[in-house]
């Protein structure tokens, strides 16, 4: 079970990969019921519904988390200076992007329940094309402007953190605990109900440097690498540990809104840790394969379940009893984006042909 040749144990890519695919069942279960809720929710049989939502928005709270362990990483083995290393990821997700938004684009034209593309950014005038630019370049959420996908939201937070990843970099080691501070006084803020703005408490960039910023110090300090070598050490002994502090957060996450998401994330990373380690082959295969295509089913998602006319049509006559209709919509999702990167393989291999012929 050592990852590498010296046999120590680390946080692999197949690790990040369980973790990912696990965040891919959560935020499809999200979303896929999806209801409004109030915090504190009362835990009980009756509010099944509502606690399902509220455990489960912590979906994006792993990739976030993911986001800033990555990107630690990467900086850490980068020769060139930090404009590049942001430049350099900004612009591979803005082309990770764009290859899911223009099929999805031309498909509004068909398909999408407000309108046409050109209806829904407003028209072919300034107002409109000033709208379709903030789309295409992922700040749509900076001024909340018309969109083709609310989901799409992440797109500026996540872009805000790459741009602080430099200034992050340069104090997390010197001053962690006043990072830490800061970047979690937003979410303690609304989750105390000091101030509470429906949209503006989840989908704002400053709510998410705190598991930003907690990834960033779990790469620095190699704790996915500690916990999976103790868990490889140890095994069974984890599983009250996780278990119980998964409770625990659980419990803290229907009363408040997002502030415990980042400490409920960590842990149930380090429950993916384990599952990565003892769990059967297939099982792993499967969430490991979500995770390979997280990012296109993220985008593409909310189409196939709500925007895209004809396909909410036919998942909402799929049974919901028994989770079936869940099941069927993450299958379903997984095909089409699965479909998209295959597009994607044949339009890249294509013109490389073209340019060696």
């Amino acid at each position: 079970m050592a990852e590498n040749s010296d046999g120590r144990y680390i946080f692999s890519r197949a690790d990040s990969a369980w973790v990912k695919g696990l965040g891919v069942l959560l935020f499809c279960l999200h979303h896929l019921y999806w209801k409004r809720v109030m915090a504190p929710v009362e835990i009980s049989v009756e509010n099944a519904d509502q606690l399902l939502v509220a455990w489960t928005k912590m979906a994006l709270s792993l990739f976030t988390i993911l986001s800033g362990y990555g990107l630690t990483k990467s900086y850490e083995k980068y020769s060139a200076g930090p404009f590049q290393f942001v430049k350099k990821h900004i612009v591979k997700l803005l082309v990770s992007f764009w290859w899911v938004y223009v099929p999805v684009f031309i498909l509004s034209f068909f398909f999408h329940i407000w309108g046409t593309p050109v209806e829904i950014y407003g028209g072919i005038n300034a107002v409109g094309i000033r709208n379709f630019l903030l789309e295409i370049f992922g700040m749509r959420a900076l001024l909340y402007t018309p969109t083709l996908n609310q989901s799409w939201w992440y797109f500026e937070a996540i872009i805000f953190l790459y741009i602080l990843f430099p200034f992050f970099y340069r104090v997390i080691d010197s001053h962690p605990i006043a990072l830490l501070t800061v970047a979690a006084l937003p979410p303690a803020i609304v989750g105390f109900g000091l101030y509470w703005n429906e949209t503006f408490q989840t989908e704002r960039e400053v709510f998410w440097m705190l598991p930003f910023v907690a990834g960033m110090l779990l790469a620095r300090h190699d704790t996915l690498d500690r916990i999976k070598e103790s868990q490889a050490k140890h095994g069974w002994v984890w599983v009250p540990v996780i278990g119980c502090a998964l409770l625990v957060c659980m419990y803290f996450r229907s009363r408040m809104l997002i502030l415990p998401d980042t400490i409920y994330a960590i842990v149930v990373i380090m429950g993916c840790i384990w599952a990565g380690l003892y769990f059967p082959g297939f099982i792993t295969a499967f969430i490991t394969t979500l995770g390979k295509y997280s990012m296109t089913i993220f985008m593409i998602h909310s189409f196939l379940y709500y925007y895209f006319d004809v396909s909410a049509k036919l998942l909402k006559r799929v049974p919901d009893s028994y989770g079936i209709r869940y099941v069927v919509f993450v299958l379903y999702s997984l095909i089409v984006a699965m479909a998209f990167e295959k597009l994607k393989a044949g339009i890249v291999g294509f013109f490389k042909g073209k340019k060696n012929a």
